[in-house]
C-alpha cells in the first residue's frame, strides 16, 4: 500500500513496478494539485539513502532553482514529454542549458538527450515544456530539506506572485509562463 500525501505517495512494498497505464493516473493527480505536479516516491521514507521518484507535471509548473551540497548528486531520466534544465552559477548567470526529450520525440537532435545527472553544487532550474511531463528522478538521501536543498536567493519563491515569477523566467528567455499563482 502507498502512504498518501497531497503532493506525493511513498512506496511501502519491498518490490514495486509500474506499467505505463498506471503512470497515466499521475497525470490526473498532477492536474488536481495546485502546483500542477505530483510524485510517487519509490523509496519508503525521507530517511532512505536513495531517494527515487516518478514525477509528473501537468502543463507548466514553476520549480524554484536550487542546488545541493557537493556530496549530493541528482539525475533525471525523461519518460514522457520534454524539459529544459538551466544550470546557473551563484549569481544566476546561465552556465549551460540541458535539453531532455522523450525517446521518440520528433524534436530530438544531437543537442538533446533523455538522461541527465548533476554532481556539482550548481543551481538548476527545471522547465517543463509539454502538456504532460513524466520523469524518473534519483538523488542521494536522506532527504532533509534544509540541509540538502538550497534555494537560489536570486529567484522568487514558489509562493511569489505570478508576475514576479514570469519576470524572472523572462531573464532566461523562457517562453513558458505561469498562468496562475501556485500556492
Amino acid at each position: 500500500k502507498m502512504k498518501k500525501n497531497i503532493w506525493a505517495e511513498f512506496n511501502k512494498k519491498k518490490i514495486v513496478s509500474y506499467n505505463f497505464s498506471k503512470l497515466k493516473s499521475l497525470k490526473i493527480k498532477a492536474k488536481k494539485n495546485k502546483k500542477n505536479r505530483y510524485r510517487i516516491c519509490l523509496h519508503n521514507s525521507t530517511d532512505h539513502l536513495t531517494q527515487e521518484m516518478l514525477i509528473s507535471i501537468n502543463g507548466f509548473s514553476y520549480i524554484r532553482p536550487h542546488r545541493h551540497p557537493k556530496n549530493i548528486s541528482e539525475s533525471y531520466h525523461l519518460i514522457k514529454g520534454a524539459i529544459d534544465i538551466y544550470i546557473l552559477n551563484d549569481k544566476g548567470r546561465l552556465i549551460k542549458k540541458v535539453k531532455l526529450r522523450e525517446k521518440n520525440s520528433p524534436k530530438n537532435t544531437s543537442n538533446t538527450g533523455f538522461i541527465y545527472r548533476i554532481s556539482a553544487p550548481y543551481y538548476h532550474l527545471t522547465i517543463p515544456l509539454t502538456n504532460w511531463t513524466l520523469y524518473h528522478e534519483v538523488t542521494t538521501g536522506p532527504f532533509k530539506k534544509n540541509s540538502i536543498v538550497n534555494y537560489a536567493k536570486f529567484s522568487p519563491s514558489e509562493n511569489a506572485s505570478t508576475e514576479e515569477i514570469n519576470k524572472f523566467l523572462k531573464k532566461y528567455k523562457i517562453k513558458k509562463k505561469l498562468l496562475k499563482r501556485q500556492s
